[in-house]
């Protein structure tokens, strides 16, 4: 190590880290700019174009409506179920 101390609360690879980050921002704005020069946005990780954007809103809203759909099914047969045992327990008595 050096002879300087390095400041409290300070991680070991913070100088680094802003050095990757130095040399990285400038690359990925760059990359940015270009693809909203192209009509592309970014969504869900990937660049996408409002329309395909727009596209995946309305998939992701039918997925959204179908799990509902399943849940409320398994809970209505678990609650017909548990009402046949409990018939199936009255008539035994």
């Amino acid at each position: 190590m050096s002879g300087k101390p390095r400041p409290q609360n300070v991680h070991p690879y913070e100088a680094y880290r802003r050095l990757i980050r130095s040399s990285l921002i400038p690359k990925l704005s760059k990359r940015c700019d270009v693809l909203k020069e192209e009509g592309k946005l970014p969504f869900e990780g990937g660049w996408f174009t409002e329309e395909q954007i727009a596209e995946k809103r309305k998939d992701m809203k039918r997925r959204d409506r179908e799990v509902l759909f399943g849940l409320a099914f398994v809970v209505m047969a678990a609650i017909a179920f548990i009402g046949f045992l409990f018939l199936l327990l009255l008539v035994a008595l």
